[in-house]
């Protein structure tokens, strides 16, 4: 392994919103994660990783996702249909993201 890829040993470029979900294969849908915290969230956590990500980047990924989301199972088809707030989208899995995070503390 080179110099440069040590340093990402045990990390995941990981979906904010799964695809599975309708997220978007794009950067402002990707973060770094580590790989076994990755493949215990798999796609039933995307409030987790939007509160980890934070408001701002959230929104990118959820506008890009309305966007070029995953077309097989496109979980922001009616956003893009009947123009829901993605806003509010945003912020509640923010909040759902929160609500774990004070539980596990």
């Amino acid at each position: 392994m080179s110099k440069y890829g040590e340093h990402y040993k045990g990390q995941h470029a990981c979906h904010i919103i799964a695809a599975s979900n309708g997220g978007a294969d794009h950067t402002d849908n990707f973060r770094l994660m580590g790989a076994e915290l990755n493949m215990g969230l798999k796609d039933k956590w995307d409030g987790i990783n939007v509160f980890l990500v934070g408001m701002e980047q959230a929104k990118k990924a959820v506008a890009r996702s309305v966007i070029v989301g995953n077309k097989d199972y496109n979980y922001f088809y009616e956003f893009r249909t009947t123009g829901l707030n993605l806003l509010r989208e945003v912020e509640h899995l923010f909040k759902q993201g929160e609500i774990f995070s004070v539980i596990k503390e």
